[in-house]
């Protein structure tokens, strides 16, 4: 799963932010470490999280990650 689909949205560089930030408030809260039973694995998905938000947040980190995908596509 890519970082797109991750919050659910297209695949883009131009995106919605305030439904990237939608999604990643409704993530932290349903994987957030203090709530969950397992919590090694909600902090590593916490941290996925995190990552994800942090490169789609940024026109530049978002350019970059694309690029990425699609290199990733031509292998």
């Amino acid at each position: 799963m890519n970082h797109f689909e991750l919050f659910n949205l297209p695949v883009a560089l131009d995106i919605d932010l305030a439904s990237l930030k939608t999604a990643f408030l409704k993530l932290q809260q349903q994987y957030h470490p203090d709530k969950a039973e397992d919590k090694d694995q909600a902090l590593i998905k916490s941290s996925e999280i995190n990552q994800a938000f942090k490169i789609l947040s940024a026109v530049d980190s978002r350019a970059a990650y694309l690029l990425s995908l699609k290199k990733q596509d031509y292998h």
